[in-house]
């Protein structure tokens, strides 16, 4: 019986556990020559899509995105948490629009960045009305560092929705 019981213990405390889950991604680049930075982004998107409806009911929660300077080379992390929920708070796909920009001033890169996010936004959300409900902006992040003489920023929306 003790046994039973032990094992019952180290099951629950698996399964509480397994309550959260985080997703990281992170790539480290001198450039963003090619778009090669944006890649990560759509990784981390389309991990976490698939997290919310292995897990599911899930919700997503704390995402954020980092740029910061590491070994003299950009560094871009995207982070998240996915927890599980109720399914009336339950969400099923996730995605992001945002923009990445250099400029020699910081009011430039911060205001080029944020209007492409915003217009990519807009207009995803356009086309989402017509085949998803339930839409919602779970986060906006903006994140900016001075690299190579220039500032480096970026503003990124992040998007969940379910099926009609």
């Amino acid at each position: 019986m003790k046994k039973l019981l032990f094992l019952l213990v180290l099951c629950l405390n698996f399964l509480c556990s397994q309550s959260q889950i985080h997703v990281i991604k992170t790539k480290t680049s001198p450039n963003n020559n090619g778009d090669n930075l944006h890649r990560i982004a759509n990784d981390f998107s389309k991990e976490v899509g698939n997290k919310l409806k292995e897990f599911y009911p899930a919700k997503v929660e704390n995402v954020s995105v980092k740029l910061t300077v590491i070994n003299g080379m950009l560094n871009l992390t995207y982070s998240a948490q996915i927890t599980k929920c109720s399914k009336k708070e339950s969400q099923f796909y996730f995605d992001h629009r945002g923009g990445l920009s250099a400029r020699n001033k910081i009011s430039d890169a911060v205001s080029n960045s944020t209007q492409r996010a915003k217009k990519q936004k807009t207009d995803f959300i356009y086309i989402l009305e017509k085949n998803y409900s339930d839409i919602k902006i779970v986060s906006k992040n903006i994140d900016k560092v001075k690299y190579l003489n220039s500032y480096w920023v970026i503003c990124e929306f992040f998007i969940t929705y379910c099926d009609k």
